[in-house]
């Protein structure tokens, strides 16, 4: 509850609409509210993304139910800010896993490395990418130089 009212006055405070409404819908869904929650659904799918952060967040709120919607409004963000990592790693996401395009993902992979070299669960991510593709001897090595970097709990969910 407490969430939901920290929510409705960020928006009252002019927080960004399309993200509040989308985390507000998903507060309101965790709470049993689905009259909210479709309020809010309803709301934000009237909200018309013009900056970066708009196209992030309804790619990411669309990933599960739409992901060629998603991976669009992601490729958005990205001509906007070609170098928005959470939209390259969101990118990269669902050309793997909801396209399973993992050819087209090791390019978007290959971005996140190249403007990101020392973010290591994108090492980690890239590594998985080149382990789909049978590339081992790459992803060992991408793995070697994540686990370098990092040893946090993504790091190593992904190297297992």
């Amino acid at each position: 509850a407490e969430a939901e009212a920290d929510l409705t006055a960020a928006l009252e405070k002019g927080a960004p609409p399309l993200f509040v409404y989308s985390v507000r819908e998903r507060v309101r869904a965790a709470r049993d509210d689905a009259k909210g929650a479709a309020a809010d659904r309803a709301a934000a799918a009237r909200v018309a993304p013009a900056t970066e952060q708009d196209f992030v967040v309804r790619g990411w709120s669309r990933i599960a139910d739409d992901p060629t919607g998603a991976l669009a409004d992601l490729r958005k963000a990205l001509e906007i800010n070609p170098r928005s990592l959470v939209a390259l790693q969101n990118a990269a996401h669902v050309l793997a896993d909801k396209f399973k395009d993992d050819a087209a993902a090791l390019e978007v992979a290959t971005k996140v490395t190249a403007a990101y070299p020392e973010f290591a669960p994108g090492r980690a991510g890239r590594a998985v990418v080149l382990a789909r593709l049978g590339r081992r001897k790459e992803a060992h090595d991408e793995l070697a130089k994540a686990r370098l970097l990092s040893e946090d709990a993504e790091v190593l969910y992904l190297s297992a």
